[in-house]
């Protein structure tokens, strides 16, 4: 049964001026085949930068660069989440961004196991029943103290980015995998 938290919306919004971009990875790449990656996404933010400022002000060179910054940020920890807890038989994450006039919604999806997704529906409910603020702070301080650097990437985007997140879970008949997908909406 498909499993939905947070703020996921099942179709994202329509409007006169959205785009929509999906690139697909595989995350068994040689690292020199990951440096096109990164010029590729480097590409697909100064397009979304274009489309949200260009008609706008023209000394928009600060919105311009922080709207880039927390695309950047937020696309790699979705990426090294995937390919941190993705399942190695079928590498592929797909990133899509979709943009209307006041929001940017970059979604990653892969597939994981059924033990992984379970962890990671925990730390979501987790996440979901704390105070955002406090429980960023315990893990700054946990990452500073024991090196520990799991749990910042999520808390992160809430926090300093002011993303909403959702996450949906497909369970893949008899094959104990799941389909998941993650959505952040950031605000412009």
């Amino acid at each position: 049964m498909t499993l939905i938290l947070g703020n996921f919306l099942e179709s994202l919004p329509q409007n006169k001026r959205a785009i929509s971009i999906s690139l697909f990875f595989n995350y068994d790449l040689s690292s020199e085949e990951r440096l096109d990656d990164d010029s590729l996404l480097d590409l697909i933010t100064n397009c979304i930068t274009k489309f949200l400022y260009y008609n706008k002000n023209k000394d928009n060179s600060r919105e311009i660069c922080s709207t880039k910054e927390s695309i950047d940020y937020i696309t790699n920890e979705l990426l090294e989440n995937s390919i941190k807890y993705g399942d190695r038989q079928l590498p592929t994450i797909v990133i899509k961004f979709h943009v209307t006039e006041d929001k940017i919604f970059i979604l990653s999806t892969n597939l994981t196991s059924k033990s992984r997704a379970d962890s990671f529906k925990a730390h979501i409910h987790r996440m979901l029943n704390s105070d955002i603020s406090e429980m960023y702070l315990r893990q700054i301080e946990d990452y500073v103290s024991l090196d520990n650097k799991s749990g910042l990437g999520f808390l992160s985007m809430i926090n300093d980015y002011n993303a909403q997140i959702g996450w949906k879970f497909e369970p893949c008949e008899n094959t104990g995998k799941v389909l998941s997908t993650v959505m952040i909406q950031l605000p412009v």
